[in-house]
């Protein structure tokens, strides 16, 4: 056998062993992934998925350190909620800033401004900050991994990740940790949505919006009326079922202006009267309510007038109400937050619920209402009928109609609107 013969041996057995050692690694990286998934997937606040995030992913045998920051938009820095692993100071010793300017943030910085996963390959090589490196390499971390947390456009945070080894990030894993972090984000998204909802201190913010991509401005601009949004019903396409009024144009204005709309689809005429008229549609993606509900805010009222509108939104009183305020600016430059305040959220309770119900209905209306219920009228099928319920009451079916349209609207319009 030839030298050169037996040295290209040599080197695909090398390679071989390069790729099943790869190979082994990648397999270990999706267990661990896993596993992470599974510790996020029960976790119920905010705090819990970040630290189970860092808990999970410190204790695989190749990281030695991980940590979720979270982006201060106007102090341009990035503040640590939560960490595992081999730290020992490491974040108090380097500059944590995003500034555009400055390659100090290293990869923290550059995936906070990209909003894409960044890597350090070779601490050695690679990292341009020296202090940075020297204090890199004190804790023996080799490579670094910086993954954004992002959910529907907006920044929950920043999770990185130090390997105790160079060329550890290989495309693959890669590919991997963007899943990861898109998977973290929609937890927290998730976890903040229910906070919201369920807080007893809320944090009411007002704004003045001018923006004439926003399609209710724009359709009072044109025809010189008022409009309020009623109600928004999310659909299982994830768009936007939303009801709205309009006072001072016709029918036939809103309907052509809708038909030219292109954030407006599926419009339909709900009621007329007098000089008011309700209308449903369905919205297309990225409007100004979908912004809000994705961050988990909740719209309390939209009205506009001659192309100005007032938007009142409610938070969680511990959300990033800044941070909200700072992006919804950032998306709808023409707008200006006017009014904030904190205040209690008011709960109601089942008995204060049935009360409300009982002194808007009418005798007769609440009599109906009970009967078909517990008629099994509203069962799929149905037990009885309308004619059966109306006999057993002893009046007429287009009686018994009018009475249960008007008690259900009563119960309809404590529920939505008040």
């Amino acid at each position: 056998m030839s030298i050169s013969r037996e040295q290209r041996l040599q080197e695909r057995e090398a390679e071989l062993e390069r790729q099943t050692e790869s190979l082994e690694q990648l397999n270990q990286i999706n267990a661990m992934i896993r596993d992470v998934v599974q510790s996020v997937v029960h976790a119920t606040t905010r705090t819990e998925i970040e630290q189970a995030v860092c808990d999970r992913l410190a204790a695989a045998d190749s990281f030695r350190f991980a940590w979720i920051g979270v982006h201060d938009e106007l102090e341009r820095t990035v503040t640590p909620h939560a960490r595992s692993g081999v730290e020992d100071g490491y974040l108090d010793s380097v500059p944590l800033t995003t500034d555009g300017e400055s390659d100090e943030g290293g990869p923290i910085g550059a995936a906070v401004r990209t909003r894409e996963l960044r890597v350090v390959g070779d601490v050695v090589r690679e990292l341009s900050s020296a202090s940075r490196r020297e204090e890199a390499m004190k804790r023996g971390y080799r490579s670094i991994a910086s993954i954004p947390l992002v959910y529907a456009e907006t920044l929950y945070g920043v999770l990185t990740i130090y390997a105790d080894r160079p060329g550890i990030f290989t495309e693959q894993v890669q590919a991997v940790l963007t899943e990861l972090g898109e998977t973290i984000a929609h937890a927290i998204n998730a976890a903040e949505s229910k906070k919201a909802l369920i807080s007893d201190r809320v944090v009411e913010l007002k704004f003045e919006i001018r923006d004439t991509d926003i399609v209710f401005l724009a359709l009072t601009a044109e025809i010189g009326c008022e409009c309020s949004v009623e109600s928004v019903v999310p659909r299982m396409d994830d768009r936007l079922r939303v009801f709205f009024s309009t006072d001072g144009a016709s029918v036939g204005e809103v309907a052509a202006f809708a038909e030219r709309a292109l954030a407006i689809e599926e419009f339909t005429l709900v009621a007329e009267r007098e000089d008011e008229c309700v209308f449903e549609c369905t919205l297309r993606e990225s409007n100004v309510i979908s912004f809000c509900l994705e961050r988990g805010v909740t719209v309390q009222t939209l009205i506009a007038n001659d192309g100005t509108g007032q938007l009142t939104v409610e938070l969680s009183s511990d959300a990033d109400v800044r941070g909200f305020a700072e992006r919804f600016r950032s998306t709808y430059p023409e707008s200006s937050l006017v009014a904030s305040r904190e205040d209690e959220r008011s709960v109601q309770t089942r008995q204060a619920f049935q009360t409300t119900l009982t002194d808007r209905l009418t005798d007769r209306q609440a009599e109906v209402l009970r009967t078909a219920f517990f008629s099994g009228y509203f069962e799929s099928p149905r037990a009885s009928s309308g004619r059966d319920v109306a006999a057993t009451l002893d009046i007429t079916q287009p009686t018994f109609n009018h009475h249960l349209r008007a008690a259900l609207r009563k119960l309809l319009m404590l529920l939505y609107t008040d």
